[in-house]
């Protein structure tokens, strides 16, 4: 079981030696800053999703439980380090994991005021973002081509229409 936890590694300082960032930042008077830190919580230190890994994760993870009641699979011990240390610094909302039934590699999500960050990815091997968002692509095509010829008439083809929806767009199939 391979697992890997997504940290921006810019903040991880930023968790382990906060008193560093904060003398900086007051030295330089960046009020904007220090509101960061004013209720006491350290810096998240997940990676953001925006709306493309967002995309990706929901094509091949489809299904979505909290973590509380998630019981397919046991989650390894790396990503529960990864969400006690989010529930320790109270950094999310809630934790859900997402995944597809039958299929490898659930993720763990973190979702606050409607942003979701990336925790943890686990599965038989490690897989990079880019090869996930190509079999995300993939499997989105496959799914999406019956309905994507339907609509020929609207669109060129149903690479292009993948290529839209992953970069963000909206993207309409009857």
């Amino acid at each position: 079981m391979e697992t890997t936890v997504y940290v921006e590694e810019e903040k991880v300082a930023l968790i382990a030696d906060p008193e560093v960032w904060q003398a900086k930042v007051k030295e330089l008077g960046l009020e904007g800053q220090e509101q960061i830190f004013a209720d006491g919580k350290k810096a998240n230190p997940f990676l953001r999703m925006d709306s493309h890994l967002v995309r990706v994760f929901e094509t091949l993870c489809p299904t979505k439980k909290p973590i509380e009641k998630f019981d397919v699979e046991p989650i390894p011990l790396a990503a529960l380090g990864a969400y006690g240390l989010a529930v320790h610094e109270n950094y999310f909302e809630r934790v859900e994991i997402w995944y597809s039934p039958g299929q490898p590699d659930p993720v763990m999500i973190g979702t606050v005021k409607n942003e979701q960050f990336l925790m943890a990815q686990w599965g038989p091997e490690k897989v990079s973002l880019d090869e996930l968002a190509k079999r995300a692509r993939t499997r989105w095509i496959k799914e999406n081509a019956p309905k994507a010829k339907r609509a020929a008439e609207m669109y060129k083809n149903v690479e292009e229409l993948a290529d839209s929806y992953f970069r963000g767009d909206w993207v309409y199939i009857p």
